[in-house]
């Protein structure tokens, strides 16, 4: 993806979901970290040029709900 597209998803999730987790691996790492952490406090990400991305891993974040069962 170009750095438009990404600055696009970034921006969304900051908007959206700023407390996600996320985690992403880059063309030039050998291997990815295994942690995750919020966007607002990565200092890598907003002076990176977004297209060496090669992958972004979101975390999984279960919310509760009420469940109504019909029979």
């Amino acid at each position: 993806m170009n750095n438009t597209k990404w600055h696009e998803l970034l921006n969304d999730i900051r908007e959206k979901m700023p407390d996600i987790n996320l985690q992403y691996k880059t063309f030039l790492e050998k291997e990815s970290s295994d942690v995750y952490w919020e966007l607002y406090g990565d200092e890598e990400i907003d002076g990176m040029n977004l297209a060496k991305i090669e992958w972004l891993r979101i975390k999984h974040v279960r919310t509760s709900s009420d469940l109504v069962y019909l029979l």
